[in-house]
Protein backbone atom coordinates (compact mmCIF):
# COMPACT_ATOMS: atom_id res chain seq x y z
CA UNK A 1 0.00 0.00 0.00
CA UNK A 2 0.90 3.72 -0.42
CA UNK A 3 1.18 4.44 2.97
CA UNK A 4 3.51 1.16 3.93
CA UNK A 5 5.89 2.93 1.14
CA UNK A 6 6.02 5.96 2.57
CA UNK A 7 6.97 4.60 5.72
CA UNK A 8 9.66 2.32 4.29
CA UNK A 9 10.97 5.29 2.33
CA UNK A 10 10.82 7.51 5.41
CA UNK A 11 12.68 4.33 7.27
CA UNK A 12 15.65 4.11 4.48
CA UNK A 13 15.48 8.11 4.64
CA UNK A 14 16.23 7.86 8.37
CA UNK A 15 18.85 5.31 8.44
CA UNK A 16 20.83 7.55 5.21
CA UNK A 17 20.72 4.96 2.46
CA UNK A 18 18.49 7.30 0.64
CA UNK A 19 17.83 11.03 0.20
CA UNK A 20 15.54 13.19 -1.43
CA UNK A 21 15.90 16.26 -3.49
CA UNK A 22 12.37 18.28 -3.13
CA UNK A 23 10.98 18.55 -6.56
CA UNK A 24 13.61 16.40 -8.52
CA UNK A 25 13.06 12.23 -6.14
CA UNK A 26 14.51 9.72 -4.31
CA UNK A 27 18.28 8.66 -4.58
CA UNK A 28 20.14 5.76 -2.78
CA UNK A 29 23.45 6.99 -1.33
CA UNK A 30 26.97 7.00 -2.49
CA UNK A 31 28.11 7.58 1.21
CA UNK A 32 31.13 5.21 1.66
CA UNK A 33 30.67 5.32 5.49
CA UNK A 34 26.63 4.38 5.55
CA UNK A 35 27.25 1.84 2.74
CA UNK A 36 30.22 0.20 5.22
CA UNK A 37 28.03 0.39 8.12
CA UNK A 38 25.09 -1.24 6.72
CA UNK A 39 26.70 -3.64 5.27
CA UNK A 40 28.18 -4.60 8.89
CA UNK A 41 25.19 -4.77 10.02
CA UNK A 42 23.46 -6.92 7.61
CA UNK A 43 26.12 -9.26 8.06
CA UNK A 44 26.21 -9.38 11.58
CA UNK A 45 22.39 -9.99 11.20
CA UNK A 46 22.82 -12.99 9.45
CA UNK A 47 25.86 -14.40 11.26
CA UNK A 48 23.48 -14.40 13.81
CA UNK A 49 20.97 -16.18 12.11
CA UNK A 50 23.10 -18.78 10.89
CA UNK A 51 24.11 -19.56 13.94
CA UNK A 52 21.04 -19.46 15.68
CA UNK A 53 19.87 -21.64 13.18
CA UNK A 54 22.46 -24.16 13.66
CA UNK A 55 22.21 -24.18 17.31
CA UNK A 56 18.65 -24.95 17.06
CA UNK A 57 19.58 -28.19 15.07
CA UNK A 58 21.62 -29.24 17.79
CA UNK A 59 25.35 -28.18 16.85
CA UNK A 60 27.94 -27.14 19.14
CA UNK A 61 29.56 -24.16 18.19
CA UNK A 62 33.14 -26.35 17.84
CA UNK A 63 30.51 -28.65 15.04
CA UNK A 64 29.49 -25.16 12.93
CA UNK A 65 32.78 -23.87 12.85
CA UNK A 66 34.22 -27.48 11.72
CA UNK A 67 30.97 -27.53 9.09
CA UNK A 68 31.63 -24.04 7.85
CA UNK A 69 35.69 -24.30 7.51
CA UNK A 70 34.62 -27.76 5.46
CA UNK A 71 32.08 -25.80 3.01
CA UNK A 72 34.78 -22.89 2.62
CA UNK A 73 37.40 -25.88 1.54
CA UNK A 74 39.55 -23.93 4.52
CA UNK A 75 42.15 -26.81 5.83
CA UNK A 76 43.19 -26.34 9.73
CA UNK A 77 46.54 -24.20 8.19
CA UNK A 78 45.27 -23.09 4.75
CA UNK A 79 43.53 -20.02 5.95
CA UNK A 80 44.57 -16.68 3.52
CA UNK A 81 42.11 -13.88 4.28
CA UNK A 82 41.30 -12.66 0.70
CA UNK A 83 42.88 -9.28 -0.24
Amino acid sequence: TLITMQRACSELERLGVIYTRRGIGSFVTDDEMVIAALKTEMTIGLVKSFLGGMEDLGYSKNEIFEITKKELGIGALSFQPEA
